[in-house]
């Protein structure tokens, strides 16, 4: 699993520094974000913290994004997810500094129970990820972010706050 992250990102980072700006029918990267957030599944909650590359193709946001979390507690075992996941979305312009970024997509999900006598679970999930995000100066970006990731073994839902750095916008 951590070789296909390292991969993965190693890759996306090495199309992203032979890009030029002049080139329109190619993928262009468009923004590095993360966000620390806390979770539900219905059951228990926790800490999370989710990352993501996101490249553009006419005019259409292409997203690798890596999520981790935790279960809070004390003492004991807890609950832990890992999400990986392709996501395809669009930007849309609210106001001069007020941007919506909805995107949807499939990805690998891991979930390992609190409970040593159940095993681990790698199936394949549907995530959701919405950005409202306030345009800063520069190339810097900040709002909040919810996301769920809808699954067979352990749905889950993040609301939390998101940074993100913003190499080019979407031409309009």
């Amino acid at each position: 699993m951590k070789k296909i992250i390292v991969v993965s990102i190693f890759l996306m980072s090495v199309l992203s520094v032979s890009q030029s700006d002049y080139e329109k029918e190619q993928i262009l990267f468009k923004s590095f974000s993360f966000s620390p957030s806390i979770y539900s599944d219905g059951n228990t909650g926790g800490f999370v913290f989710s990352s993501d590359l996101s490249y553009i193709y006419n005019k259409n946001i292409f997203s690798l994004s890596f999520i981790t979390g935790s279960e809070i507690t004390i003492l004991g075992s807890s609950d832990i997810f890992m999400e990986l996941n392709l996501l395809f979305g669009n930007e849309f312009k609210l106001s001069e500094k007020f941007l919506v970024e909805i995107h949807g997509g499939l990805g690998y999900f891991y979930f390992s129970p609190a409970n040593y006598y159940q095993n681990s679970s790698y199936v394949v999930g549907i995530p959701i990820t919405t950005k409202f995000r306030f345009d800063g100066r520069g190339k810097f970006s900040f709002g909040f972010q919810l996301h769920a990731n809808i699954n067979s073994v352990n749905s889950i839902y993040t609301v939390g706050v998101l940074f993100q750095w913003n190499k080019r916008a979407i031409s309009k």
